[in-house]
């Protein structure tokens, strides 16, 4: 295997590295990180190369969420606007699902925009989930126009076929796909979501790349016996006994699923303290 560095990714004209920061763990209702801790963390992500940050409206509360958090650093430090591509997903709540419609899309990306208060602009605005009440090509659409009216920088989808990615490049140029990726969820390396992405140039974030902790081992201490049943197929102490091997396990996925194109940008989603993701913000080799 080449140990060459994949290309940089550019997401909106903006070059990103080739591992990103998922901000879901910092602003989650149930547990948020005070504001100086998660500032230490952004920071950090920062200097070691995690400059594309992806948020939502919906990762906290109305009034305690990625946004505000996001103006706070900002505000903190604002030589560091133009290094960050900013990415937020929104038009979804946790009550109510995906809103997909015109007016959802532009309520969410105003919303956005208030709370941001002009310290950083939108690179990349992203539909949280594909609405199945409207047709993705007009909420596709009405983010074109969006673009066009200069209020956010880019289109991202999450969670969508190849059909559709294939289909709403032709409406609007994607800036970005969202998947989840990872041992356990490599769907999209059979199915065409990667292949589709790659022939059309369009980055790809991959979420939960470490399987939600469980390449880590994280949850191995709190395997639940009746839940390693789906997993008729392992031993019953094999999460457990993986756990010394995890970190090394965990570079090779990475730095694998990263060197089949220069499109790859992983992102680690739920870091909430410096100790668990200072070697995770590192450019792969």
């Amino acid at each position: 295997m080449s140990t060459s560095r994949p290309a940089m990714s550019k997401i909106s004209g903006k070059p990103v590295g080739t591992v990103g920061f998922g901000m879901l763990g910092l602003t989650k209702p149930w547990a948020p990180v005070e504001y100086p801790a998660a500032l230490k963390v952004l920071k950090t992500a920062l200097e070691q190369g995690s400059n594309f940050w992806n948020g939502g409206i919906h990762y906290g509360t109305p009034t305690a969420n990625s946004l505000h958090l996001i103006k706070h650093y900002f505000e903190q430090y604002p030589e560091d606007v133009d290094k960050v591509c900013l990415s937020i997903k929104g038009a979804f709540d946790m009550k109510n699902g995906p809103d997909g419609s015109p007016e959802g899309i532009s309520a969410s990306v105003d919303y956005a925009l208030e709370v941001l208060g002009g310290v950083k602009t939108i690179d990349v605005f992203e539909l949280a989930r594909v609405d199945p009440r409207v047709p993705v090509e007009t909420s596709v659409q009405t983010l074109a126009d969006l673009v066009k009216e200069g209020k956010v920088g880019g289109i991202g989808l999450s969670e969508v076929s190849a059909a559709t990615i294939r289909k709403e490049h032709g409406v609007h140029t994607i800036a970005a796909v969202e998947i989840e990726l990872s041992l356990f969820t490599a769907d999209p390396l059979h199915n065409g979501i990667v292949i589709t992405c790659h022939d059309l140039g369009i980055p790809v974030i991959a979420y939960s790349p470490i399987s939600r902790g469980w390449l880590t081992g994280e949850q191995a201490a709190s395997i639940d016996r009746d839940f390693l049943a789906i997993y008729r197929s392992l031993p019953g102490n094999t999460l457990v006994q993986s756990h010394t091997a995890a970190e090394d396990v965990r570079r090779a996925v990475l730095t694998c699923f990263i060197g089949r194109s220069g499109n790859w940008l992983i992102v680690f989603d739920g870091v909430d303290e410096l100790h668990k993701g200072d070697k995770n913000f590192v450019d792969l080799p």
